[in-house]
């Protein structure tokens, strides 16, 4: 919204910040508060993207009904040290250091800034905030700038460390800026081609720290140092080995505050110092931000600024070095393509567009930021790009409209909104080919009749196997499958109905010969020496997900169908056998787990169990519900008890496991659980042991 196309949509936005600071920072609201916790409402101003954006393109705004809101603006955040709590003053501090630069370019041209800046970069309340070497890089930079608004030579004179510095107004003016890469194709080929090597440097390092080498020879080093250091390559173990410290401790020696005057045999150590500086800080932005922070080594350039005053080459350089030390919070590193027959590239610096216009830089380099990067929108849009006549919210209306002009009614708005759409082609709210399938297939009924439809006229198996495919994830896709399975039964096609029915058909013989086949194999295991138990597990689990298969599709049918005499025997012995294996495996309460050979077998085992009962359960409620009626009254005395528990002792955990099991089963239906709740009852209606080792022979139900 700060960088929106529009003034208007500016202006409101800078607007309503300002109202907000106002509210939260002023004299009656830090008085009636002394935590200054109003201040809070401010944090989304203080983040350096925001304020960046405020300062690079809302102070430069074209139309002043958002400038003038911007300089405000900044004037009351700037100036709330006494206003705000501590953590929102370092807070400001933290995110306005990167953009300060920008900030102070535009102190020149508004006295709001200007006085706003100067008490901020001034304050001393805290000196861990506004500390020597911010103010010292602010009143650099404040020189230039066409109008100073720094004074430099109090802080100087307040530091008592360079008092004789006369006309400071214009030292740092550089008339014609500098280039930091070669311009012409030779130094490009040269730099490109160069002849020295890593071990060189070394060598000319060694020699300029030297202290036997005489003067002369340490000086050629150096010079040396400066001209290989045109190759960017050779930088790294320059750097690494301290050469940069060398040459700045070099130069802080000669350019001493007693130093009034550079010798002959001494102005060639201080280009040589210089350039090296200048080819280092172009291209090694780690240096560049050290280098930044050492407070001692600006006043020494300053200094040897003021001694170069006749020579305007070296001075020039000077004055770069500086501007790239105090700049540096806002440079940033620019590829420069390739032109003409330059056949190489360079990495050189860029600074904003707003420092760019407003500092008289000593050194060319291309400008960044001219135009805001959330400027994204820069005309209104088309109304072929509106979102409201194409795309995915387009499509959402349409569907949305036609549902609701026929009733919030799928199966009918498929039929007749597509009449309707034909009868109106001018309508732009009518359904698209691709609207209609996708309102089909998001009903039960629709998708239905449409996969029915597909899988009568299929013309090929590839074809039906598709649409089979596509049906079983319309299954798992619907919320309730039954509602799909059921909308496919009920569907008006008979000539579906009678090809589902054959293929129902086919499937449920399909699984019981299946399970015959397993019966058969379980039987195996009755032999004496039988010892198999990885195949017995196997062929378990195989029944386990037959099983489980079969009871979800007897529930999803939700109906009671008759069991066939052979089904029931099938299920009749397979139980049987699974109570043999399980016996086998676990005889009395914890005896499996003394063991690890047969658990996977005694799992499985009982899962299939409880599935196969499961699905005998499915078909026959009115069973189960007499059965537990039954045994309900017999339990009636204590005589019926006892039979009842030596009925069940060959079952886990007896008469009181299964009378347990389906009173807990949620899945049960109620009156079945009433009847077990009434055994349950019935039982517990005797006097119980007080140890299954006082229970009388003939009490074995009172066992658990």
């Amino acid at each position: 919204l700060l960088a929106h196309p529009l003034v208007k949509i500016r202006r409101f936005t800078y607007e309503e910040c300002l109202n907000i600071v106002r509210r939260a920072i002023n004299v009656k609201a830090a008085a009636e508060n002394p935590g200054h916790t109003q201040s809070n409402t401010c944090r989304f101003l203080l983040d350096s993207e925001v304020l960046h954006e405020i300062c690079s393109h809302g102070l430069s705004d074209t139309s002043r009904l958002v400038s003038y809101p911007a300089q405000e603006l900044i004037s009351v955040l700037v100036q709330s040290r006494l206003l705000v709590a501590d953590e929102i003053w370092l807070q400001l501090h933290a995110a306005l250091a990167p953009v300060l630069p920008i900030l102070q370019g535009y102190s020149g041209e508004s006295e709001i800034l200007k006085s706003a800046l100067s008490s901020y970069m001034t304050a001393t309340e805290h000196p861990d905030i506004s500390s020597d070497i911010d103010l010292l890089k602010a009143s650099l930079r404040g020189f230039d700038v066409e109008t100073p608004n720094f004074s430099l030579q109090q802080l100087l004179n307040k530091d008592g460390t360079m008092t004789r510095i006369s006309g400071l107004i214009d030292l740092l003016m550089v008339d014609t800026p500098l280039s930091l890469v070669p311009r012409d194709e030779a130094d490009c080929f040269r730099i490109r081609r160069c002849i020295f090597q890593e071990e060189a440097v070394i060598r000319m390092l060694s020699v300029f720290r030297s202290l036997t080498a005489e003067a002369s020879v340490r000086i050629g080093a150096l010079r040396q140092l400066a001209t290989m250091l045109d190759d960017a390559n050779l930088h790294r173990v320059f750097l690494k080995h301290k050469g940069l410290d060398s040459v700045c401790e070099k130069l802080k020696s000669i350019s001493a505050d007693d130093v009034t005057i550079l010798t002959d045999d001494v102005k060639p150590v201080v280009s040589a110092c210089i350039t090296i500086m200048k080819v280092i800080m172009r291209s090694d932005a780690v240096s560049r931000e050290r280098l930044s922070h050492d407070r001692d080594l600006l006043l020494r350039l300053l200094h040897l600024a003021n001694l170069t005053r006749l020579s305007v080459a070296a001075m020039s350089d000077v004055c770069v070095v500086i501007a790239l030390l105090v700049f540096h919070d806002v440079l940033r590193d620019h590829v420069r393509p390739e032109s003409g027959n330059t056949k190489c590239e360079f990495t050189e610096l860029s600074l904003p567009a707003a420092v760019v216009a407003r500092y008289q830089i000593p050194f060319l380099c291309p400008s960044h930021h001219a135009v805001s990067i959330h400027r994204t929108l820069v005309t209104p849009p088309s109304p072929s790009c509106d979102q409201l006549i194409s795309g995915p919210a387009a499509t959402a209306l349409r569907i949305a409209w036609n549902v609701a002009e026929f009733g919030n009614h799928v199966p009918t708005t498929c039929t007749d909104a597509v009449i309707s759409s034909e009868a109106n082609q001018n309508n732009g709210l009518r359904l698209s080919e691709s609207d209609h399938l996708n309102l089909v297939f998001s009903h039960p009924d629709t998708a239905s009749a449409a996969l029915i439809d597909a899988i009568i006229g299929s013309q090929s198996h590839a074809a039906a196997i598709h649409v089979f495919s596509l049906m079983r994830i319309m299954t798992m896709t619907f919320h309730g499958s039954i509602n799909f399975i059921t909308a496919i039964f009920m569907d008006s096609s008979e000539k579906w109905k009678t090809t589902f029915g054959k293929f129902l058909q086919s499937f449920l013989r399909f699984h019981r010969e299946l399970r015959t086949v397993i019966l058969v194999r379980l039987r195996l295991a009755d032999a004496p020496q039988f010892y198999d138990l990885p195949s017995m597990e196997v062929t378990l689990q195989c029944l386990v997900h037959i099983s489980a298969n079969q009871v979800t599709i007897d529930i999803q049918r939700n109906q009671i169908v008759d069991i066939s005499a052979t089904d029931k025997v099938l299920l009749q012995q397979l139980l049987g056998t699974l109570l043999e294996i399980v016996s086998a495996f676990h005889i009395g309460s914890g005896a499996s787990s003394l063991s690890y050979m047969g658990k996977g077998v005694s799992r499985c085992a009982t899962q299939c169990i409880l599935q196969l009962a499961r699905e005998m359960a499915v078909y026959k409620i009115n069973v189960r519900f007499f059965w537990l009626a039954i045994a309900s009254a017999v339990s009636q005395t204590k005589k019926g008890c006892v039979t009842l528990a030596k009925g069940f002792q060959r079952c886990p955990g007896g008469l009181w496991s299964m009378t347990l099991c389906v009173l807990l089963d949620h899945s049960e239906c109620s009156a079945v659980r009433g009847q077990a709740s009434d055994l349950l009852c019935n039982m517990i209606a005797w006097k119980l042991a007080a140890s299954p080792s006082d229970v009388a022979s003939g009490e074995l139900w009172q066992v658990i």
